[in-house]
């Protein structure tokens, strides 16, 4: 009784000892300079690694389930990026974001962001190892929050990081435009959309982010509106990757989108000049 209830716990232990390790990061950033920071980061990986493959084989040896069922093989593909691609996305941009901004004041949010959606998703990918259909389907969400969140983090980063480097803006562009391809194509693999109309909404995506880049360019916008503008493009992606699969997608839909995207910038535009 005392292992199975220990087991209900790890998504949370696991969650907890994470985020611990990642306030550490904080630390060892400060005192022990960046080559330790790096090296603490892979060994905290190795945790996560550990986390999501004990998860995988204990639930799996408690329902007598060696191998994936019928339905998981046939959406092996969003399998993986679920069960090991998203957490990675997640541990290196909190990585990546730590590294680029080490201010302290900036600490607490970083604990509850890592907090929070590790625990969210571990629960996640325990539900579905043990079919707990319901649950799984109401911690799914997850995955989008993850994406969103990973692209503010990783899009400040490259700002950051290219600017210390003192690379061409335009190298800042070409660089996130890599990140929403990557993040955009691993939602549409999750939604099942690796096809013409997920590739017309990527594509889209882009157009959208490209233009808006180059329109920045005309203006002094600091690092923080850039990645909140390249967050909203992916997160209205996203929300239009959601109608789309639950078939309310629409031209009015679109527009709204457009109109409080439009607005959205004006606002970061006018408050810059």
């Amino acid at each position: 009784m005392k292992t199975l209830v220990q087991y209900t716990k790890r998504p949370y232990i696991y969650a907890v000892l994470i985020t611990i390790g990642v306030m550490a990061l904080y630390s060892i950033l400060h005192t022990s300079g960046t080559s330790s920071y790096f090296i603490a980061s892979i060994s905290l990986y190795t945790l996560l690694l550990f986390e999501l493959y004990s998860t995988k084989f204990y639930a799996t040896t408690m329902d007598d389930q060696l191998e994936l069922t019928a339905k998981n093989k046939k959406h092996r593909k969003a399998h993986w990026v679920h069960h090991l691609i998203m957490p990675t996305v997640l541990f290196v941009s909190i990585v990546l974001f730590i590294f680029s901004n080490s201010q302290l004041n900036l600490a607490f949010v970083i604990a509850l962001i890592s907090l929070v959606l590790f625990s969210i998703l571990f629960l996640n990918i325990k539900a579905y190892y043990e079919n707990k259909y319901k649950l799984e389907h109401k911690t799914a969400n997850v995955y989008d929050v993850i994406s969103i969140a990973s692209v503010f983090m990783l899009s400040f980063s490259i700002f950051v990081v290219t600017a210390l480097l003192d690379e061409l803006y335009i190298v800042t562009g070409l660089l996130n435009t890599a990140l929403l391809i990557i993040l955009g194509y691993l939602t549409l693999a999750r939604y099942h959309l690796i096809n013409k109309q997920g590739g017309i909404l990527l594509f889209a995506m882009l157009m959208v982010y490209i233009n808006t880049f180059l329109a920045l360019l005309n203006f002094e916008i600091s690092i923080v509106a850039h990645a909140i503008l390249t967050t909203f493009v992916y997160y209205y992606f996203t929300a239009i990757v959601n109608h789309h699969e639950e078939k309310s997608l629409d031209l009015k839909v679109i527009i709204e989108y457009l109109a409080v995207f439009v607005l959205i910038f004006v606002i970061i535009i006018l408050g810059h000049i």
